[in-house]
């Protein structure tokens, strides 16, 4: 006996849909009228019933969520999103609307000649990251700290203290519509841990404040910075340096038992560091290294949220160590997934470009790199890293098509992943944003 899928059960249904991949999902629930007669369904008559029975899943929000959670968790996709666990916050048309812009940012980056939709300049110096999802973006250099609004290329904030030096690779994004960004404030024989905190929630109203530690002693090699909602450190042989980020609290300072902090990444999550090393040239994953947290007693034990687990990348090297080599580089990928608030590591890539990188942004998602290659007397072009776990971990290398857009002056690069963003800035201190990269035809706006 032949069953169609208007005579199924909705919730059967509707535990089919859940297991389509998002592609497969969006071209299921597009079916339409004459889609169906071309199917060649045996009873015509039951072609509007099936119809209906599509569309209606549409409406199951339970069916969204899973599709996001299969892009982020599965896929190791970006959303379009600023946090990473405001899914249960959105309505469901919301839902539909991250869904579709993730498939198609997705689609688009993977196509084998990725190119932007939209060009535009904005008038911001110095070195630049972005707040992913979210469309601000930072610009810094000694002393200073800028903030720009994307969309309207206005500047929103500005801090101007002396001797601050911000450390991009220390982003926080637990906190929904902020983001908390690490600095350093160093003038000797002393210095200050800084946190400067973007309040984006009313994007009409963008507004940057920041928090100064009291003074503590300079030290010689402060690396590894890390963050989250609550603490904010580095690592220094042979000790760990970490504040509250009140103003009030004295800055931490504790013997750290990590065989080698110098050139690894520390990832702070529950009551714990994750030590993740990197040695330039190694194509192993390396040994990670897990020591108490220097203020597990104070701080709360918030970990990301975990529907049965979590999963991201990690990405190396870290991101402000990434232009040191010279002939060429290693990306090492290795995936990560926090199950009841521990970090399990699965297992890596390694990815080797043997012409020049002079420089590289690694996206939020930690599965997307943007390569700036070559070097001031060689032709340099874009190109786009991309990690994926599954069937075995591997990477694909696409060259990006930037049209007329000369890299020859260009000296620093931004990734928003989540967004589909390029930022790439002069030596002249001119942005140019690269935006929505697809096969759209592309255009320029000032």
């Amino acid at each position: 006996m032949c069953m169609n899928i208007g005579e199924l059960p909705q919730d059967v249904l509707l535990e089919l849909a859940k297991q389509l991949n998002v592609r497969d999902l969006l071209s299921f629930l597009s079916v339409r009228f004459d889609s169906c007669v071309e199917l060649r369904i045996p009873r015509i008559s039951q072609v509007p019933k099936i119809c209906r029975v599509i569309r209606e899943l549409q409406f199951q929000r339970s069916l969204w969520l899973e599709a996001l959670s299969r892009i982020r968790e599965i896929e190791l996709q970006p959303l379009p999103l600023s946090t990473p666990d405001s899914l249960d916050t959105l309505s469901l048309r919301e839902l539909q609307t991250v869904a579709r812009r993730a498939d198609r940012l997705r689609r688009n980056l993977q196509s084998e000649n990725p190119r932007p939709a939209h060009i535009r300049s904005l008038p911001a110096r110095g070195r630049i990251f972005v707040v992913p999802g979210a469309h601000p973006a930072v610009a810094h250099g000694p002393g200073f700290a800028t903030c720009w609004d994307i969309v309207s290329a206005q500047m929103v904030g500005r801090l101007e203290i002396p001797h601050l030096v911000v450390r991009s690779g220390a982003l926080c994004m637990d906190i929904a519509g902020k983001a908390l960004v690490g600095a350093s404030i160093s003038g000797r024989p002393d210095m200050n841990l800084a946190v400067i905190c973007i309040d984006f929630r009313d994007r009409a109203h963008i507004s940057v404040s920041h928090v100064i530690s009291p003074t503590i002693p300079q030290y010689s090699r402060p690396s590894s910075f890390f963050i989250n909602s609550c603490l904010v450190g580095f690592l220094d042989d042979p000790v760990i340096v970490s504040w509250c980020m009140d103003a009030d609290a004295a800055v931490q300072v504790a013997p750290q038992l990590a065989k080698s902090s110098f050139r690894a990444e520390c990832l702070p999550l529950g009551r714990s560091l994750y030590i993740l090393p990197w040695v330039p040239g190694s194509t192993s994953d390396g040994e990670v290294e897990v020591i108490p947290h220097p203020a597990s007693d104070r701080q709360r034990t918030d970990t990301p949220p975990t529907s049965g687990g979590s999963s991201f990348a990690l990405q190396y090297p870290y991101k402000e160590m990434a232009h040191i080599a010279h002939d060429h580089t290693f990306l090492h990928f290795r995936p990560g997934r926090v199950i009841h608030g521990d970090l399990e590591l699965r297992q890596g890539c390694v990815y080797e470009h043997h012409q020049p990188i002079f420089r590289l942004a690694v996206g939020s998602s930690g599965t997307y790199v943007l390569l700036l290659i070559g070097s001031q007397h060689r032709e340099r072009f874009l190109g786009l890293v991309h990690f994926e776990e599954t069937p075995v971990p591997h990477t694909t290398f696409r060259k990006l098509d930037v049209g007329d857009v000369s890299l020859h002056l260009c000296d620093q690069i931004a990734l928003d992943d989540a967004l589909g963003l390029v930022l790439l800035v002069n030596l002249e201190g001119e942005t140019t944003v690269l935006s929505s990269f697809g096969r759209s035809t592309r255009r320029r706006s000032d």
